[in-house]
């Protein structure tokens, strides 16, 4: 459960001994509330590396 709503996790794994934990883990988790999950608002930052230009101040965008 997470913010008050169940959330069904696939896994891709045939290990039962990996299986039977997390599903027990889960159910303990359930039982105290679940999780409490949050997020800040999107940041992006972006990077461009510029190479083979002579005059970086006259250089232009060429749009192909």
């Amino acid at each position: 459960m997470v913010n008050g709503r169940d959330v069904l996790v696939p896994m891709a794994i045939e290990e039962p001994s990996v299986v039977a934990g997390a599903s027990f883990m889960a159910k303990l988790a359930r039982a105290g509330g679940g999780f409490i999950a949050t997020t800040t608002e999107p940041l992006m930052i972006g990077q461009m590396q510029v190479i083979n230009v002579v005059n970086l101040d006259e250089a232009q965008i060429e749009i192909i």
